[in-house]
């Protein structure tokens, strides 16, 4: 899994990189609050996922890409699978059971809750996935 979030970082730095890299996205931030602050930011949950036909799966890796596009910035928050949170209508487990017991919909929703911030995108990655990444950039 660790080369998944390897890769994962890499694409997603270029692509940060790629798209905020315009001048006029850069100002000051010294007038805003911290709220306000919070507000300008991206938040990405990216979950590597262990999904079977028999199960559902778990989000083994589990990480918040912030991406700030006023400070040409990405920050990386990676989350321990095994970190105990409140689960929606599940109560306290394991952050991971959350993709197993609804998905990235509740999986976002417990980090959203877990973390305090409002996560604007979701990624999935399952095995089959990071193959197809992996041949995607001329295989190993």
């Amino acid at each position: 899994m660790g080369i998944i979030i390897g890769v994962i970082v890499i694409i997603l730095g270029f692509g940060v990189y790629w798209w905020f890299s315009d001048e006029d996205h850069k100002a000051s931030l010294d007038s805003l609050t911290s709220s306000d602050r919070l507000a300008l930011k991206t938040n990405i949950v990216v979950m590597g996922v262990d999904e079977r036909d028999e199960d559902a799966g778990r989000s083994d890796t589990l990480f918040v890409v912030m991406l700030d596009t006023k400070e040409n910035s990405a920050s990386l928050l990676s989350i321990p699978c095994d970190t105990m949170v409140k689960i929606p209508e599940h109560g306290w487990d394991k952050i991971n059971h959350a993709f197993a017991y609804g998905g990235y919909k509740l999986t976002q929703k417990t980090v959203e809750e877990f973390l305090g911030i409002r996560i604007n995108h979701y990624v999935v990655i399952d095995f089959k996935g990071f193959k197809d990444l992996v041949d995607a950039m001329g295989g190993i």
